[in-house]
């Protein structure tokens, strides 16, 4: 006789089955880091964007700021006059790291009050460790930061 048996059949529906339930599993769980890492950096810009524009209205008469702090949690700090004076912090996911600043480093920028430029123009690299993929936040010193993919955070 020629073909399969019911056994053979039914023992390799169930291997097909075991290997895509752990297929679509994984490709959820990336979506899903994919979906928060994407979250994560819109909420980091909105936090810079956040300080900029509070400088700009003179909020509580005062020049305000954001940190990003590199250490073994990665956070951002919103602050007022100076880094000590914390407004709001928010903690990044443990998957996620800046790669600029450095570890064990922090960077505080300062925007004037009723012009909004920042202390420094940089850059500020955002690492999902479980796809590699780095974003860039820029903080130009004429204009709105904004994200980018490239390092280069050319404005089109």
């Amino acid at each position: 006789m020629k073909g399969f048996t019911l056994f053979e059949t039914i023992l390799v529906l169930i291997i097909i089955s075991v290997i895509l339930g752990f297929g679509f599993y994984y490709f959820n769980q990336m979506s899903q880091m994919n979906f928060l890492f994407e979250e994560t950096n819109k909420r980091i810009l909105d936090l810079t964007k956040t300080a900029r524009e509070k400088a700009i209205l003179g909020e509580e008469n005062s020049d305000w700021g954001i940190s990003f702090v590199n250490t073994s949690t990665d956070y951002v700090l919103l602050y007022k006059g100076t880094p000590t004076n914390i407004y709001f912090q928010f903690t990044m996911n443990k998957r996620f790291s800046f790669v600029n600043p450095p570890e064990g480093s922090s960077l505080s920028i300062t925007f004037s009050k009723f012009k909004g430029f920042p202390s420094i123009s940089t850059t500020i690299s955002i690492k999902n460790s479980l796809t590699n993929e780095i974003r860039y936040l820029c903080i130009p010193s004429s204009s709105s930061p904004f994200l980018s993919a490239t390092s280069s955070c050319l404005e089109f």
